[in-house]
């Protein structure tokens, strides 16, 4: 690791962060509240140059720790990187999480990671965070730590919603969408829920668009939202440009995507393609049911039949095992755009980074 990119001090927000929910943004706001405190300090100590940095991983922890029986996602990670950079931070630290981060114990995760190679001047988490080897640390650690090694930590109490009294969370958040709860879910959130997606092909009720699997939607219903195209101004996290040995990457606010295309008032249902047989299995995922050739490309006749999207054996076949959800998209009318130069499909590892759309969800229809 190279410690080049955080010569100054930083105050550091850590967390998952999955859907960047109103409790995260809480917790972030505290981050910043500090740096204002003590700016006004000036530079005689230095105070002046602090960066206020949010602390996150590529993927979720459990997908390393119990892989198959992580919880569904709410954000993909170039839709998160977004959704905090927009919080105001200065920089977005993300780790690449795999087996040799997961080693890792909590007391080297403080003292070479964020003191040595982060320059941590503070550290703000959830106050049920848990971290290293086997989750040994926790907030009374990082306090003890904290104090021996000269930064100032803050535990920050979790936010409740009076309303429906629970926890502000990732988990009570992606309940609440796969009940169809999107109102709820979406108050928790602090915005519409946004999945990325990529388009497959134009179908006889609307346009068929594919979301990589493990992601928070709900099983069935048709629901209110809107459907933005996006200009992604950088690729964010290009690890093999870094070099083999570097294990995070730190991004600017010029990664933000920005909305070129926006759909409103559609109707969004999730659904099996055309062709498919048998009942939706994993909360909606049509793995083993899809036809190599199913749901894949418009039939001729079709509205727009000329963006045809047209994959390889090859990209078909991990299209189809990916376990990708189908959703269709119709009262989009006849716009003009050429869909097919988005026409990528998700891989089984689709972190998100070819990403070239959001469907935002509104509200429950039926």
């Amino acid at each position: 690791m190279s410690n080049s990119v955080f010569r100054k001090k930083s105050i550091i927000a850590i967390g998952t962060f999955d859907g960047v929910h109103l409790g995260h943004r809480y917790l972030i706001r505290q981050a910043g509240l500090y740096r204002g405190k003590i700016a006004s300090y000036g530079d005689a100590f230095g105070y002046d140059s602090l960066r206020c940095t949010a602390l996150t991983f590529d993927r979720h922890p459990s997908s390393i720790l119990r892989p198959g029986l992580e919880p569904l996602r709410l954000t993909g990670l170039s839709q998160k990187i977004d959704l905090l950079l927009n919080t105001g931070v200065d920089n977005v630290c993300v780790i690449k999480f795999d087996k040799q981060r997961s080693q890792l114990s909590a007391h080297d995760f403080i003292a070479e990671f964020l003191v040595k190679e982060l320059n941590a001047a503070a550290v703000f988490v959830g106050e049920n965070f848990r971290f290293g080897h086997q989750a040994t640390g926790d907030t009374q650690l990082l306090a003890q730590m904290a104090e021996e090694m000269g930064f100032y930590f803050q535990s920050v109490p979790l936010l409740v919603d009076k309303k429906l009294r629970t926890t502000i969370s990732s988990t009570a958040i992606r309940t609440l969408i796969i009940s169809g709860n999107i109102q709820e879910a979406n108050r928790l959130l602090g915005r519409p829920h946004a999945v990325s997606a990529n388009f497959v092909s134009f179908g006889e009720n609307g346009l068929m668009f594919a979301i990589p699997r493990k992601t928070a939607f709900p099983v069935a219903g048709a629901y209110s939202g809107r459907l933005k195209a996006l200009k992604r101004q950088t690729n964010f996290a290009q690890w093999d440009e870094l070099g083999a040995e570097e294990d995070y990457v730190c991004i600017k606010d010029t990664g933000i995507s920005e909305a070129t295309e926006v759909f409103a008032d559609i109707t969004i249902r999730l659904c099996p393609p055309e062709g498919s047989v048998g009942e939706a299995k994993d909360s909606g995922t049509y793995a083993e049911n899809l036809t190599p050739d199913s749901g894949i490309a418009a039939e001729d006749g079709n509205p727009g039949s000329e963006y045809r999207v047209n994959p390889t054996t090859n990209e078909q076949l991990d299209f189809i095992n990916s376990g990708t959800q189908i959703i269709e998209l119709s009262g989009i009318g006849k716009k003009k755009i050429d869909f097919r130069q988005f026409g990528t499909l998700p891989s089984s590892e689709d972190n998100g980074a070819g990403e070239r759309y959001l469907i935002e969800l509104e509200a429950r229809l039926d």
